[in-house]
Order: structure tokens, then C-alpha cells, then sequence
């Protein structure tokens, strides 16, 4: 028994030694499986991280997924055998702060800058024509909306009323069941009325409170537009 075993990792090792790593991917595939994770094994070790079954396996199986090793490193394989280290990107810290634009809607010109984006708005009677060949529209009942609005990012026990649903949720767990993600989350803008209430989430779902309904008798056509003037500061 042993020394079928030695006689199957003699083996291994010259294959290893000869074949590896190999040409191309589909050379890499047709290697047997004892000597493809002995080859990963290698490659780990002489970049000075150690090899488990686990590690050899999510690099076997899954070749462009990085395979986190530490808080600043990663392991990927090139699809040939060869396993590199990958240096994650600095992540951008999560947004938080108190800037807060208001725009009053009768008197404020449309449209407003604010870093990258343009903030346009028409109000209008309900029975009037809309804004025709503008892409990305919502349509708020005006009146309810209100003369002034806060412009701002997601803060910690913010509350929306999504349309069509019952009742208000949490913001964060709204963005967890749109599967928003957490490094987009603090830089989308949000729109409240004068009360607070979020009326407009950028590129999500509109509040139930603002809708258009039967008794609207005045229509707010909302959108945003790259700023073409570049990025400006914010407040």
C-alpha cells in the first residue's frame, strides 16, 4: 500500500515537472486532477501562502474567481495552472454625510447641477401634454410632492414607501432585496418632500405617497442627465 502510494506521488511530480504548467487552457483541462491540484499546490507555496484542500479546489474549479488569502490579498489562476496574487483596489469608503441641496421648484431654474448629474423638473396640468423625447421620466403627483425638495444620500434610519407595496421599509432593506450594491448604495440620491418623505430613489422605485392618482390635478415629470459641464462639488 505505501508503496503504491509513493509510486502514485513519484508520478505525480513527474507530471508536474513536464507538463506544467501548460500551454493552454485546454492542455490544462486534460491533465488528470491529481496532477492539476499538485501543480496549484506548487504555485501557492513558491508565492509563500499555504495550500489546503479548500483554496486548491476553489482555484481548480472556478479559475478567474479570486480566492481571498488575507485582507490584502487574493489568489486567482490563469486557467493553465500558473496562480498569481491578486492586490484588491483601495475600496471607496462608504459615503456619510449631512449634504443636503434643497431646490425650491417654483422659483430654482430647471435644470440644477449638482456633481454628476443634472436634476431637471416640469410641473404641469394633469390633463397636459409630457415631455416628449426625454428617456428615464417619473411622474410624481405635484401636490403632494410640494414647492421644495431636499436633495441628498442614504442615512441611517431612512424609511421609504415603495409603490405598490402596503406600508414603509427600512431603505437598507429595501436595497438588500434589490440587491443593490453596498459600494452603490451611499452615492445614489434621494429626493424627499419638505416633510422628509423619499419620494424618488435614483434609478429605483418611486414612493407609493407621490404617485399619480385619480384626484391629481397637477403632474411633477422628474429626471436626471449626465452633468455635461463636468462634475461640480456638492452643497
Amino acid at each position: 500500500m505505501m508503496a503504491a502510494l509513493a509510486e502514485h506521488a513519484q508520478w505525480v511530480a513527474e507530471e508536474v515537472s513536464t507538463r506544467c504548467p501548460a500551454e493552454s487552457p485546454e492542455h490544462w483541462d486534460a491533465l488528470p486532477p491529481p496532477v492539476r491540484r499538485e501543480q496549484l499546490a506548487r504555485s501557492i507555496r513558491a508565492l509563500g501562502y499555504t495550500p489546503n484542500a479548500q483554496n486548491i479546489q476553489a482555484l481548480l474549479e472556478n479559475p478567474s474567481t479570486p480566492w481571498t488569502v488575507g485582507p490584502d490579498a487574493r489568489l486567482v489562476q490563469d486557467g493553465c495552472g500558473v496562480v498569481r496574487v491578486v492586490v484588491p483596489s483601495p475600496r471607496k469608503p462608504p459615503r456619510v454625510d449631512g449634504v443636503e441641496i434643497t431646490l425650491d421648484l417654483g422659483a430654482a431654474p430647471s435644470p440644477q447641477r449638482v456633481a454628476e448629474l443634472e436634476f431637471h423638473w416640469r410641473r404641469h396640468p394633469m390633463a397636459a401634454s409630457t415631455a416628449g423625447g426625454v428617456t428615464g421620466i417619473e411622474r410624481f403627483d405635484a401636490d403632494a410632492v410640494g414647492e421644495r425638495i431636499i436633495l441628498r444620500h442614504w442615512r441611517p434610519g431612512d424609511r421609504f414607501h415603495p409603490i405598490g407595496l402596503k406600508g414603509s421599509m427600512k431603505l437598507q432593506d429595501w436595497f438588500v432585496n434589490q440587491k443593490t450594491p453596498q459600494t452603490m448604495r451611499h452615492d445614489l440620491w434621494l429626493a424627499t418632500d419638505a416633510e422628509g418623505r423619499i419620494f424618488w430613489i435614483q434609478g429605483q422605485r418611486i414612493s407609493e405617497n407621490h404617485k399619480l392618482t385619480p384626484a391629481t390635478t397637477r403632474v411633477l415629470e422628474w429626471w436626471i442627465t449626465p452633468n455635461k459641464k463636468g462634475p461640480t462639488s456638492e452643497g
